[in-house]
């Protein structure tokens, strides 16, 4: 993809590194991954953050967004050691984050199926 798309995954995975994960996933990856095969207590926080996240980018990927970021890169090692306290940040990140960025997708998705524009 384009500048733009590489410069916003960076900001990503800085985000994702800042939080406690692997610098080479995105928020969203770990998040799916995690939703998906967390067994232990905190499933449900990751579920909740996954939830918010699906809904912010559904104009984009529709409804699996973070299952489809998870499912891209299967290769690639997922870790969540450093604890409540990097969970409690990273959670703090994405609803920060993921509010502007619902409503400038969903105004941009009203707006093109307003006008009958298909992406």
């Amino acid at each position: 993809m384009g500048y733009f798309h590489n410069v916003l995954v960076s900001v990503d995975q800085l985000g994702n590194a800042i939080c406690g994960g692997n610098p080479d996933n995105t928020i969203s990856a770990r998040v799916g991954y995690f939703s998906q095969v967390n067994r232990s207590f905190t499933k449900w926080f990751w579920k909740t953050l996954e939830q918010v996240i699906n809904f912010t980018f559904w104009p984009i990927d529709g409804p699996n967004h973070c299952q489809l970021a998870f499912e891209a890169d299967p290769e690639e090692i997922f870790f969540d050691k450093h604890g409540d306290l990097f969970r409690a940040l990273l959670s703090i990140i994405i609803v920060i984050s993921c509010i502007p960025i619902s409503i400038i997708l969903y105004v941009v998705w009203l707006i093109k199926y307003l006008l009958g524009i298909k992406s």
